[in-house]
Formats: C-alpha cells, structure tokens, sequence
C-alpha cells in the first residue's frame, strides 16, 4: 500500500528530508509538517533533529488534538510529536521577543529533546523594524515589514546582529554539524517557510522574498552536503495566494479571482493581517516547482475549495504530468482539506 510506502521513503537514518510550498506561500505547510510528523508517529518513527531556516515574515499554521498552533520560528514538528531535537540554522532571521513569546506559549523546550540555535543566525533588532516600516519602497512590493530584509542586508554587509550576541538568544547557540549526525545514523526534517515562488532570484524579482525558497537554498543554510538529501515533500493549495497590496502578479496562464467568486471567506494572512489575493491554478507554477524541488510527495491543501470533483482532478492530473516530464516516479499524493492533522487522505487514481 502507498501508505506503507510512505512510512518506509521519509524518516530515513542518515538522510534529510524536505517540505516546502511550490507557490507564493500560505500553501499549508505547517499542517503538511504536522501530519507527517503525526503520520509518523503511528509507524513508531521520528526525526531525530528538525531544522529550518525561518524568517519572521511568515507563520505556520496546524490543528493536533484539538490545539492550534501558529508559529513564525519554531518548527512545527515537535509540537506534535514531542521528543525530536530542534535547531535553527544559520539561515534564521530571528525576532528575539517572537521567539521568547513562542517558547513560553507552547512550552517548546519541553517538547524537543534539545533547542538550539546557529551562532550567526541573523537578529531583528528595533532599528530593524524601524528602518523598513519608514522604507515606502516596501509599501510599493507588499512587503511584511517584519524587519527580515533590513536583517540580512546587515549580515550581509557584517554590519548586523547575530544570534551569538544576543543576550537571549545566546543561551541556546550551539553550531550543530548535521552532517555529522546524520554520518551517524539519525534522521533529519528540513522545514522550509514561504513558497519557490517568492524565491529572490526567481521570475517575480522584486515582488519577492529575500532568499530563495528551495530544497538547495535550505540545505546550504543547513549547512547539508547533498548527498544527504532524503525525500521532499511539495506542497501546494487548490487556488495559490499572494498577500494583500501590490505584490506582483501570477503566472501566465492563471488569473487573479476572488473569494467570492470561488465561494469562500476571505482568508486573512497569519503574520500581517491582510486579505490575501487569490489565483487560478497554474499549470506552469506547478512545473516549475516539481522540476526544482524533485518530489516524492505532494501535499495538496484546501482541496474544500474545489467546486467540484473535476476542477480537483484536473490539478491533480497537471501534477502528475509535471511529474512525468521531469522523468520522476509518481509521487503519493495526499489531498487535505483544513490544518488538522487527521484532515488528508490518500489519493487514488480511480
């Protein structure tokens, strides 16, 4: 059975699996994250350390027993299954009181068997988030202002803060060599925020992020040869969002529509509040995304939002056909419908 197949492709000693968005974020990475984790757990399996490379700009988002969990720097996977060791890698854009508020909130050391932090993570400091909300060019791109551009122009320019010098944040430093540990046998999870199509030095420059949103942006964060990359799994949502404002504009063959055209409330997003924009499903994002990211699964999220059956399998269709142009075996597919991690169900070709 796939599921089986599923149980043995991710969590594999000595190898690091992926999960990332394949559009313009908010796909439901977080309840993906979560449900693999959960789905794990069942199969008596966890990762031994979970990483990422987040930013303050975006939030994830996953429903386990009946508790909501919303976080913008932990990884969400020890939230649900308690035990795996976290790290945020070099590649973090930390804001110090988002991530203390995080800490507290959900009593995350003791969730994890270990919380630490990359000595050069870079820092948000006041000035940070000073100097971008007086920049109206950010106004201009829909920027979240959340300080994580101004952030890593600093580090850059080795002008900036870094974990390592933070009074609250050094208490968790500890580089951690994960090609090290997975030589050593363990398992690790990659958690990679937003979605490739935001990706710095993709087609939507400028209308975009400040790095890129890929399997080999994360692992250079991580600090991970390739040779360690495990499984991927992408993911992606039913009709693709951009945030609210002048954030650009999709690809070539999908169109912007509403919320009430496709007979749903508007959706706010999780770190700034606006009503997010919604787009048709691309063809063509959907290529792009599966020939960069290679994956073994797909994720597809808010399948509720299809008007009807066929609408759901001609996106699944589009999927497998970028699968099979880039010489890929057929990924397993899992259709969800909200965050909760009982929510997805296996899909199968009729």
């Amino acid at each position: 059975m796939q599921e089986d197949v599923m149980m043995q492709m991710f969590c594999i000693a000595g190898r690091a699996d992926t999960v990332l968005g394949g559009q313009f974020g908010s796909e439901g990475k977080g309840a993906a994250v979560a449900w693999l984790a959960n789905f794990l757990a069942l199969g008596k399996k966890q990762y031994s350390i979970v990483t990422c490379n987040a930013g303050s700009q975006a939030g994830h988002t996953a429903i386990h027993n009946g508790v909501t969990y919303v976080t913008r720097h932990l990884p969400t996977a020890p939230l649900i299954s308690p035990g795996s060791r976290a790290y945020l890698n070099a590649g973090c854009v930390i804001d110090p009181d988002v991530l203390e508020e995080e800490i507290k909130k959900f009593d995350y050391l003791n969730q994890c068997d270990g919380f630490f932090i990359h000595p050069n993570a870079a820092v948000i400091t006041p000035d940070c988030l000073e100097v971008e909300n007086k920049d109206e060019t950010k106004a201009k791109i829909a920027s979240t202002r959340k300080g994580v551009g101004e952030a890593v122009s600093r580090k850059v320019l080795r002008s900036g803060m870094i974990a390592a010098e933070h009074p609250f944040l050094r208490q968790f430093v500890k580089p951690i060599n994960l090609n090290n540990i997975m030589t050593e046998g363990k398992s690790v999870l990659v958690e990679i925020p937003q979605g490739y199509g935001l990706s710095l030095n993709y087609r939507f420059y400028p209308y975009c992020t400040s790095r890129d949103c890929t399997v080999m942006q994360a692992l250079s964060d991580a600090h991970i040869h390739p040779h360690f990359l495990g499984n991927t799994m992408l993911v992606l949502r039913s009709y693709p969002i951009r945030v609210g404002g002048t954030s650009g504009d999709g690809y070539p063959d999908q169109v912007e529509t509403n919320w009430t055209e496709i007979g749903q409330e508007p959706e706010i997003t999780t770190v700034t509040k606006r009503v997010r924009r919604v787009f048709t499903w691309s063809t063509l994002q959907v290529h792009e995304a599966v020939l960069a990211s290679r994956p073994s699964a797909i994720f597809l999220t808010h399948c509720d939002y299809f008007r009807n059956k066929v609408e759901m399998e001609s996106a699944i269709f589009s999927i497998l056909a970028a699968v099979f142009s880039a010489n890929l075996p057929p990924p397993i597919i899992w259709c969800a419908n909200g965050p909760t991690t009982t929510d997805a169900k296996l899909w199968v070709r009729a």
